[in-house]
């Protein structure tokens, strides 16, 4: 049985289950990959391990720079819709110097002219 609070933190991976998405051989070879790319290692008594969502972004960040030579006008949007995980998806942009902007999905709609002219009275 999962605890509720349990689902909320950020999952780690041990440095072989790195290994095992990343295709490499061996613990060092992990190691190095993630020196390279800037992921911090940490220690817990004789475990190393690193955050899940650290190792996707850099999973997907050649993707994405594909995406923006690819379609440098809308490449947020394909990777929006490609991405498994808005997380990945927000931590990428802010890890490239993109800007992370959200926009409305409601439409205001008056409903008569009283709320008409409130509406533009509150806007102005």
């Amino acid at each position: 049985m999962k605890l509720i609070n349990e689902e909320k933190n950020l999952r780690i991976l041990t440095i072989f289950e790195v290994a095992e998405r990343i295709k490499t051989k061996d613990n060092t070879a992990t190691k190095k990959w993630l020196e390279k790319k800037g992921v911090k290692i940490y220690t817990d008594t004789k475990t190393h391990y690193v955050y899940e969502i650290d190792v996707a972004v850099e999973i997907d960040k050649p993707w994405v720079i594909n995406l923006m030579d690819r379609y440098p006008e809308n490449w947020k949007e394909v990777y929006k819709k490609t991405v498994k995980d808005n997380a990945v998806y927000e931590m990428v942009l802010l890890n490239l110097g993109e800007d992370v902007s959200y926009l409305p999905k409601t439409k205001i709609k008056s409903l008569n002219g009283n709320d008409k002219k409130l509406f533009e009275k509150l806007t102005a």
